[in-house]
Formats: structure tokens, C-alpha cells, sequence
């Protein structure tokens, strides 16, 4: 073997060694966690189990804490003690327990989470029974028949999308889990920087109302709100804000009961390069809870981020948003 073969033979070591990086970096970027889910009113629930133990449906929501309800934490003998009270969409607070404790068992992937609230969920249960949600998330009341009751027994909040990159597929029903650490975006989507406080994200965004004039601030990124817009009590005021004609009253409900709205439409709204059109827009009328929160402009929820799909990455303080369809 001369010179010139052993230069041949390291230089296609070389290639081959080049091309093995790519396809480990191609691995990295395509590896994940897919887990399926139902879209019920708009909302997230995964069939999984709870302590390892109980079968539980449950909710994905990056605008709250993890919890278990009580009813399932009674059933599963998870000790708990008295803790607190929290608020909700509704105008009134709730008392809740602490939990050490509580792992999730989803497909594959086993989460512990540690001091997890515990409270009554079946209001929300309740409330959901009785409304039917379009995928703009447009709420119809139903007079008559109610939906079958879908359970809630725990959700997952916060503390899970800061553990793992979140890929949500709303179109495939698709959840895909990715380690910060591993996860590379290579994709076309648009990133919107996120803020991060007291366990919710937010993001900026502006909205169009009747008078043709663009009104900023940010708003609570809430994957487990059945709506699309909501606009907070102050929000409205300090902006003189009106829902668009032929607006009707509801009521909406959750955690904290209810509270007094109006449900319309905006001429738009923008975040980051994306500009929704028309957007069903919930006008709060709370005197309580979230809703009245004066340094938010409200949150964006399901009936907005569905129609992408959608990656939160805590790690990097960014969401970002694929166009349905697109690679």
C-alpha cells in the first residue's frame, strides 16, 4: 500500500465518519416520546395511570400546576395534608391538600412530580358536560342533553413541559415528549419568545379591535383552555374595548365556579408572524380569579394554538408555531 492508498482509505474514514455525525444529529432532531390523545371540547386528555396503579384520564395544561383530584386521590390512598386556597377562572377561590407525591404513568414514559396539589375537580367535570366547544372554540350551552361526563383525574401542568420539549399535534392527536438537552429545531415554524413566572408562560401579542386600532400586551398561553381569546377584566377597561355586534352572554366555568362574559369576535390577532383572523374573543366580566388579573392582557388557548402545531420549549424560553400540513 503506497501514500496515496492510505490518504484514499482515511479520507473515506473520514466521509464515513462525517456522514455517521449527520445521521446521529438527524436521530437526535427525529427522536421522541409519542404518546396519543383525545381532543374533547377542545381539550387534552391522555389515558395513563396514576401511582402506577389507577387508570386515569389526564388533562394537559400548560396554564396551570399538576394535580390529582380528590376523588382519585381518595380512591388511590394518596396521603395528603391541608395546604391552601387557589383561584380559577371563576370569581371565588377553592381550598386544596398537598400531596408528596404523584407519578404518571404515560405509555411509555414514567413522570414523578413532587408536592402536587390535590383539590375537587368535579365542577369542572360538571361544566364541561354541559357545553359544546367548537375547534375556533366557540361555546354552545346545551338546554337539553347533557354530554357524557368526561373525567378528570389529574392534570399535568407546569413542572412537566419545564421537564421535557412539548410537541402537540392537534391534527394527528399526537403528543411527542424530546429531551431539552437532545432536542434540535431545524424546522420553519415561528418562534414566539416566552415569559416565565409563578407557573404559566406568556407571550406577546397584539389584537385588532372594531376601531382598526392594535392594542399589545401579553397574554397567558393557557393548551389547557377550551377557548381561543380571552381578554381580562382590566385589559378591557383600560382599552375600551366591545365585543363585536351580535355578541352573547355566557357564563364561563372552572376552577372557582363561574364567571359573567360576552363572547364576540376581534378584527384580528397577531403573535410572532402568525395573524388569526376573526378570532372568537371571550370579554371577561369577572370580579374574581384570573380574570382580573391587571398585569396580563388575558390568554390564548386551544382554540387558537390548534390551528398549528404547536412545540413548547421551556428551556429555551420560546414556543413555536408550525403551520398544519407544512414538513
Amino acid at each position: 500500500m503506497n501514500y496515496y492508498d492510505e490518504l484514499y482509505m482515511v479520507s473515506r474514514k473520514g466521509i464515513f465518519i462525517i456522514l455517521l455525525l449527520i445521521s446521529v444529529n438527524v436521530l437526535a432532531q427525529d427522536s421522541g416520546k409519542k404518546i396519543p390523545f383525545s381532543l374533547v371540547n377542545n381539550h387534552i386528555y391522555i389515558r395513563g395511570m396514576l401511582n402506577d396503579t389507577l387508570q386515569a384520564w389526564v388533562l394537559l395544561d400548560c396554564g396551570a400546576r399538576s394535580m390529582v383530584s380528590h376523588e382519585q386521590a381518595k380512591k388511590g390512598k394518596i396521603k395528603t395534608h391541608s395546604y391552601g386556597h387557589t383561584d380559577g377562572i371563576g370569581n371565588n377561590t377553592v381550598p386544596y391538600q398537598m400531596a408528596d407525591s404523584a407519578t404518571f404513568n404515560l405509555g411509555s414514559i414514567r413522570y414523578t412530580e413532587k408536592r402536587v396539589p390535590v383539590l375537587s375537580l368535579s365542577e369542572v367535570e360538571d361544566c364541561g358536560a354541559d357545553i359544546t366547544v367548537n375547534k375556533e372554540g366557540k361555546i354552545k350551552f346545551l338546554k337539553a342533553l347533557r354530554n357524557n361526563v368526561q373525567p378528570i383525574d389529574a392534570v399535568l401542568g407546569d413542572k412537566f413541559f419545564q421537564r421535557f420539549v412539548v410537541k402537540i399535534d392537534y391534527q394527528k392527536q399526537i403528543l411527542t415528549l424530546y429531551e431539552p438537552s437532545a432536542f434540535q429545531y431545524a424546522g420553519k415554524g415561528d418562534k414566539i419568545p416566552l415569559q416565565y413566572s409563578e407557573n404559566h408562560i406568556y407571550a406577546l401579542a397584539s389584537i385588532t379591535g372594531p376601531d382598526s386600532i392594535p392594542v399589545s400586551g401579553y397574554f397567558m398561553v393557557d393548551c389547557g383552555s377550551m377557548t381561543g381569546l380571552i381578554l381580562n377584566v382590566p385589559f378591557i377597561k383600560q382599552h375600551r374595548l366591545a365585543p363585536s355586534a351580535g355578541a352573547t352572554e355566557i357564563s364561563l366555568c372552572g376552577i372557582g365556579g363561574s364567571s359573567k362574559s360576552m363572547m364576540g369576535t376581534l378584527s384580528d390577532l397577531r403573535i410572532g408572524k402568525r395573524r388569526i383572523k376573526k378570532p372568537i374573543t371571550i370579554f371577561s366580566q369577572a370580579s374574581g380569579g384570573v380574570l382580573t388579573r391587571p398585569d396580563i392582557a388575558g390568554s390564548i388557548g386551544n382554540g387558537i394554538l390548534r390551528r398549528f402545531r404547536v412545540i413548547f420549549d421551556y428551556s429555551r424560553k420560546e414556543m413555536i408555531l408550525e403551520l398544519q400540513g407544512s414538513g
